[in-house]
């Protein structure tokens, strides 16, 4: 497939109507509404089309939702003609010249990152380098695939994603990105430091007299002297979760005790520990136990 002449356009993805530029049809479903900060995940369901000459002011993955798509493309100087699986996703850095075309209606995610957002993450690590992503023509990363695929879910479900949870898969997301897809030599990125079971204790004490809000990593790291890259290690080296899900099991484990009595509705318990829909907590209680809180406190209320 030949490219069409144009003027090589600056694009900034997470403007809607800019975006219109490269991508016509609007996404399926977005999380321009929910105000991601740095971020936006959009979900498109798009016939056959080629786009434009362009660079993005943003980073920005594109995963493929298809089971094939046939796809041209090319950055910068390299261009290749590939089929891509579901699952199967293209890097395209900041700034770098971007021209692709599929012929077939294809379904697929755009996750779009600020070039600050990544760059604060990198400071969050220690590394001083400049460190830039490599652009991916073709690319299976297990990791990306499932953290991009839970942040879709998310958008699509009735109730308002929690903060802490995005951010908990953001910081993820950037970390391996800074790991895996860079410049930098994995070897010689910096390491966390010694798991301390004692910050673990603290970080645990901080979320547990905050159930109430939604803490946010970089708001519990400085408190403990560390970053949120350390601590999201941190918790995954000693209680093999990470620190969203922690904080859900000890909600859960406040809820039940709450719950044992019966001078709070269930609305109330809920807004105690920190969710702001009824839907919402049952949803993770039921997920967390197997029972509902109704039925969780029909058999165990005093």
């Amino acid at each position: 497939m030949q490219t069409t002449s144009s003027q090589l356009i600056n694009v900034n993805i997470h403007d809607a109507v800019e975006m219109q530029q490269v991508l016509p049809c609007a996404p399926r479903v977005s999380s321009r509404s929910l105000d991601w900060s740095g971020v936006v995940l959009d979900y498109y369901n798009h016939p056959g089309h080629e786009v434009p000459e362009h660079y993005a002011q943003q980073h920005v993955i594109a995963v493929t939702l298809s089971e094939q798509v046939k796809l041209h493309q090319r950055i910068e100087t390299d261009s290749e003609c590939s089929i891509l699986d579901r699952g199967d996703m293209v890097i395209c850095p900041a700034g770098f010249q971007r021209w692709c075309a599929w012929e077939d209606p294809a379904e697929f995610l755009v996750l779009s990152i600020d070039q600050s957002t990544l760059a604060e993450a990198l400071y969050q690590t220690g590394d001083t380098r400049q460190l830039e992503l490599v652009p991916q023509l073709k690319l299976k990363d297990r990791v990306i695939e499932h953290l991009v695929f839970t942040m879709a879910n998310e958008i699509k479900t009735a109730h308002p994603t929690e903060p802490f949870y995005i951010n908990s898969l953001l910081h993820l997301l950037y970390f391996h990105l800074l790991r895996h897809h860079t410049t930098a030599n994995v070897a010689e990125f910096p390491k966390p430091s010694h798991p301390s079971k004692r910050m673990l204790l603290k970080a645990i004490e901080y979320m547990q007299a905050n159930l109430h809000s939604d803490p946010d990593l970089l708001a519990i790291a400085p408190l403990l002297n560390t970053t949120s890259y350390e601590l999201t290690l941190l918790f995954l080296d000693l209680t093999g979760l990470t620190p969203y899900q922690y904080l859900m099991r000890c909600r859960i484990e406040r809820a039940k005790q709450l719950l044992a009595h019966k001078k709070l509705s269930i609305k109330e318990v809920a807004a105690q520990i920190g969710f702001t829909t009824v839907h919402q907590f049952n949803a993770q209680f039921l997920r967390l136990t197997g029972i509902s809180p109704n039925i969780y406190r029909s058999e165990y209320a005093l």
